[in-house]
């Protein structure tokens, strides 16, 4: 089966929505792309996703409706002129280490973190 390009998306929390929504309506997808714009974000590539030739009109119209939806805005001035900054990972609460330490697996929440370009707050998003 051949992948083609749906779109291209900025950032990861972008590119996590658009893929949680996909896979919903059970459309396959995968991320191209994505450990180069972590890693290297000055790069600014972008996210590309990708979904099977034959679902590329159901996905489209996802994508649309999605990208109505995912208006990310500033919580100070309601802007939605933000940029994504980087990510930082937060420690959860006392019972999720615990059960990290006792199933040898890392728990932990990723925080991601943007700046609005006009009023310079910076603010983190689940």
């Amino acid at each position: 089966m051949r992948y083609i390009t749906l779109t291209t998306v900025d950032d990861i929390y972008q590119a996590q929505f658009l893929s949680k929504a996909l896979a919903d309506e059970d459309i396959q997808c995968m991320e191209a792309n994505e450990n180069i714009n972590t890693i290297l974000p000055h790069l600014r590539q972008g996210i590309q996703i990708r979904v099977k030739e034959t679902d590329y009109l159901r996905a489209n119209v996802i994508c649309e409706r999605v990208a109505a939806m995912q208006v990310l805005r500033c919580p100070s001035c309601e802007s939605n002129n933000v940029t994504y900054t980087g990510s930082e990972l937060k420690e959860l609460t006392f019972v999720a280490t615990a059960l990290s330490l006792l199933l040898s697996v890392p728990i932990k929440k990723n925080l991601l973190i943007y700046r609005c370009s006009n009023c310079g707050n910076t603010f983190k998003v689940n």
